[in-house]
């Protein structure tokens, strides 16, 4: 009966050091993907800045 408690507190603690490894991978992946998205935008900010000067230019 010692033995079965044993295991069962082992797969439990196996479980939560999984659980918070899934976490932290889901976490860093979100945090790349708002950084992504995030460096998209700005660039986009920027072309779109670019082309309005380009337009509003007075070169013949």
């Amino acid at each position: 009966m010692d033995k079965t408690v044993k295991t069962s507190r082992m797969i439990s603690r196996r479980r939560a050091g999984q659980a918070i490894i899934e976490f932290v991978v889901v976490m860093g992946v979100l945090l790349a993907t708002l950084a992504m998205i995030t460096l998209f935008l700005s660039v986009q900010r920027e072309h779109g800045d670019r082309v309005l000067r380009l337009v509003a230019s007075e070169y013949p």
